[in-house]
């Protein structure tokens, strides 16, 4: 049974981590969305998702809330390196098994804190706009130089 998870065994914690949730105003963008959408579909059972959010809060999380998904806002100014601190905590406080980063803040300082908790870390990155690298491990068979499609 590789792969699969008996039914007798917990949940693995996972923590999403975003730069912000949405814009100013409750202005959500395609990551509220995918957020919003992701996870409280997952199954409670195999996966306890739970969200960070570098920024303030935003009304996006209150669905979230409801829907049975922990959230929790730093409320940190851009590029605020207190914000690694946070996260450290809360993989602590949480008992977290697994980071799932995105955005450039999310992803440098979620990777950092994963590395000094020892909790692994994965994630897409954003780069030039359009494109994306996984940050996860590579097929050494596949060119190192592939995108996803935009």
């Amino acid at each position: 049974m590789t792969g699969t998870r008996l039914p007798s065994s917990k949940p693995i914690r996972v923590l999403f981590v975003n730069d912000h949730l949405g814009f100013s105003g409750g202005v959500i963008h395609g990551s509220t969305t995918y957020l919003t959408n992701t996870l409280p579909a997952f199954d409670p059972n195999r996966v306890l998702a739970s969200l960070a959010i570098l920024r303030p809060c935003h009304p996006a999380a209150e669905r979230l809330s409801k829907l049975g998904v922990r959230v929790r806002f730093f409320n940190r100014a851009s590029w605020d390196l207190r914000a690694f601190w946070d996260i450290v905590k809360l993989i602590d406080e949480w008992g977290i098994d697994l980071l799932h980063v995105n955005g450039k803040q999310a992803h440098f300082l979620g990777r950092l804190a994963g590395r000094w908790t020892g909790t692994r870390a994965r994630g897409l990155q954003q780069i030039e706009g359009r494109r994306f690298r996984a940050s996860c491990p590579r097929d050494p068979h596949q060119d190192s130089r592939r995108t996803l499609p935009s």
